[in-house]
């Protein structure tokens, strides 16, 4: 349970989709580019490039070349485009539906969802504050989203502040 707090300086309550999601999982490079997937897919596009040229330059027409072009294009399109369906099926399936309850204080921020309480101290995260989001990581996969959407200005610049003479590191 959080410490007790007389009042809170901003209170908001929000329900969470499946795009503030992928937002803050890009922002807190949770979805990172993989320097050897791209390896891979060069190394199986020049295979597949090779074997390619290999099978229409001949005049033998050898289906083993061509079996082996299909077959590196297809791993080359398996790389490319599965991650990205699995992050965003993770996504969606992350987004409960349910209302969100936030409460902003001095040191910490307060969740509530049905009852159960989650309280984030400023001291134990970074924060990235995007355009759309504010975002908590504690540098693991675990991330906390608070979409700026049901948020007034008013209360951005007191997040801000508060985020800002918190102990909390910005990334």
């Amino acid at each position: 349970m959080c410490e007790k707090a007389e009042n809170a300086s901003v209170k908001c309550n929000f329900t969470l989709n499946a795009e503030d999601l992928m937002t803050a999982y890009k922002v807190a490079q949770i979805i990172k580019s993989d320097r050897r997937k791209y390896v891979y897919m060069a190394i199986l596009g020049a295979c597949g490039a090779v074997n390619a040229v290999s099978y229409f330059s001949s005049d033998d027409k050898n289906l083993f070349f061509l079996f082996l072009a299909v077959v590196c294009f297809a791993f080359v399109a398996v790389l490319w485009f599965v991650p990205g369906y699995f992050i965003k099926k993770s996504a969606t399936e992350s987004v409960s539906g349910k209302e969100i309850e936030a409460q902003f204080f001095e040191s910490y921020v307060s969740l509530v969802c049905e009852g159960e309480q989650k309280c984030i101290n400023f001291s134990d995260v970074k924060y990235i504050n995007n355009e759309q989001l504010f975002v908590f990581t504690n540098g693991g996969n675990d991330v906390t989203v608070i979409p700026k959407r049901v948020l007034d200005e008013g209360d951005i610049t007191k997040i801000e502040e508060i985020l800002t003479n918190s102990e909390a590191t910005k990334d």
